[in-house]
């Protein structure tokens, strides 16, 4: 099976494109650090992050900032000293599309690539 952080983002300009909740589940195993939430009735996928210092915090933000506007899609971020909570779902759809299982693979695969560097 192609992992998720393989995939390739798609631009999404439909109003259509909410993902069935059936198809939810075997996305998440491949997110085990993920949850889903909800907010405002809207799911949204949430993960913390905790870096060892609030500059390594911030640069990793950075690194999700550029992936996110790489691909004109963009999270929400929220620093607390060394920890980062970052939550990704499609605001125009209000939920989530395949993308933001997508991008939360690659934010991920981001992090552990700044706690290798």
């Amino acid at each position: 099976m192609t992992q998720l952080k393989d995939l390739p983002f798609t631009a999404n300009k439909s109003s259509k494109g909410l993902i069935s909740p059936f198809k939810i589940k075997p996305l998440m195993a491949q997110l085990p650090e993920w949850d889903l939430v909800v907010d405002n009735d809207e799911e949204h996928l949430k993960a913390e992050f905790k870096a060892e210092s609030y500059a390594n915090g911030v640069a990793f933000c950075n690194a999700v900032a550029k992936l996110a506007d790489e691909v004109d899609h963009h999270p929400k971020m929220v620093i607390e000293y060394a920890k980062i909570t970052v939550y990704w779902w499609t605001h125009t759809l209000h939920g989530l599309h395949k993308n933001d299982f997508i991008l939360a693979a690659k934010t991920s695969e981001l992090f552990e690539f700044s706690k290798a560097g």
